[in-house]
């Protein structure tokens, strides 16, 4: 049975995961992107830096990580750093610490709508179908993304898949119908999502 982050489309889908190490180089402020610049970063980018430690002459993202975890240790109340971190682990599937570092910006910055995204996501993972409670507090998180970026689809597509397994399923069909529109047309997402709106309507939605 695949996971719920096996069963979203690719593409634009996967900008989530596809983060650049290349972040936690100084703490800059220029590090911290948005979902959109984040998007914009193709798959082949983000596959090249994440193999980087390899390449010779070129920074080892474990090495970038190990400095920053030692700037966190010296101030965990550094929320630039935390949300690198989360980006970083992310990255690297170190999922528990990513949950630590996006809780503790959360700590921090209430409203910062990437650790509300990504928390929902990794929660999402966590919880069973029957977990009524845990899954409208995993719908607050995607919903306080939403405040910062509409229509953004993969915010509305996992909105969607929370949706479906809460049984509230028109609204499920408006996030992913929101999703679709934000879609290029024609692209592998936009089918994707096409598809489980059709199943969705014809009383079979995706078994999430």
């Amino acid at each position: 049975q695949p996971t719920v982050a096996e069963q979203k489309p690719s593409g634009t889908f996967q900008w989530i995961t596809s983060i650049l190490l290349a972040v936690v180089v100084g703490g800059s402020a220029a590090g911290v992107y948005t979902y959109v610049e984040y998007r914009q970063r193709t798959e082949a980018e983000a596959e090249a830096l994440a193999m980087s430690g390899n390449a010779p002459g070129t920074p080892n993202p474990l090495e970038m990580v190990a400095r920053l975890e030692k700037r966190l240790k010296e101030d965990p109340n550094d929320l630039e750093g935390q949300i690198m971190a989360g980006r970083s682990y992310m990255a690297l599937q170190r999922i528990d610490d990513a949950k630590k570092a996006w809780t503790k910006v959360l700590e921090l910055n209430p409203r910062q709508h990437e650790a509300h995204f990504n928390l929902g996501v990794i929660m999402l993972q966590e919880t069973p179908r029957e977990d009524q409670k845990k899954l409208e507090e995993i719908l607050n998180h995607f919903d306080m993304a939403l405040i910062r970026l509409p229509k953004e689809p993969i915010v509305n597509w996992y909105r969607g898949v929370t949706l479906v397994r809460l049984g509230r399923l028109d609204e499920a069909d408006q996030s992913w119908t929101t999703a679709f529109q934000s879609l290029t047309p024609g692209s592998e997402d936009a089918e994707f999502v096409k598809k489980a709106l059709e199943n969705l309507r014809a009383g079979n939605p995706p078994a999430f």
